[in-house]
């Protein structure tokens, strides 16, 4: 697994890959994932630049100023901040984007049951997805906001004392079910975009059959 640098522009609605010299290549418009009909201009290029790692491709984020220059303008980056739709408009959003070289695993309900049962509900979880495609309960804080952390899906909240972790939230099928075609959902589109950090709609229109479908499709070109 690679990592790419994305900058976009216009709440998503220009994109921009980093390259090896340090300009950025116009990518497709598409934010989110457009299965079955893929973008060419979206192919990896000789000259993108690569990270072996989500740090490394952390740390030049991290090198930049508050500003980018692209096509020869200046964009304010985006942060955390808040601002005016306005000024949030304004802002180049820069953020890591998976390059996957081989396929991930296929994750299960029953794993997820697993999970859930040794949640403590004293405090605040989210149920994530790592980059391999594990489910894992986190604490929820704001850092899991970030998109520099190895999270491919997170999930809303489950607030502290609302018993949906522990041993009796495990045993509500229809709760384990809503879960795992959540993840399901925010898997796809994770790995149809590269972006990190996916939290899915929870109006779903396709079965868990469609959307294992639709990984194996998007992943069938790799190893």
């Amino acid at each position: 697994m690679k990592f790419r640098i994305e900058a976009q522009l216009n709440s998503g609605l220009k994109r921009y890959r980093l390259q090896t010299d340090g300009s950025w290549r116009r990518m497709s418009s598409a934010l989110s994932k457009n299965y079955p009909e893929l973008c060419r201009d979206d192919d990896p290029s000789p000259n993108d630049q690569l990270y072996d790692t989500l740090l490394d491709a952390g740390l030049f984020i991290g090198t930049l100023s508050d500003k980018l220059k692209i096509d020869g303008q200046v964009y304010p980056i985006k942060d955390l901040e808040g601002g005016t739709l306005q000024e949030l408009h304004a802002r180049a959003n820069v953020q890591p984007m998976v390059y996957r070289l081989t396929k991930p695993r296929r994750f299960t309900p029953d794993e997820i049951k697993a999970v859930i049962a040794n949640g403590n509900d004293n405090i605040n979880n989210a149920l994530t997805l790592d980059l391999e495609g594990h489910v894992v309960l986190q604490q929820f804080s704001t850092k899991l906001l970030s998109n520099c952390l190895p999270i491919a899906v997170r999930l809303r909240a489950f607030c502290a004392g609302n018993d949906y972790v522990g041993l009796e939230a495990a045993k509500d099928n229809s709760h384990i079910q809503e879960q795992y075609i959540a993840l399901l959902e925010g898997w796809t589109t994770h790995l149809m975009t590269g972006e990190l950090n996916i939290m899915p709609e929870w109006e779903y229109t396709k079965s868990v059959e469609e959307l294992w479908k639709e990984v194996d499709d998007i992943t069938s070109h790799l190893k």
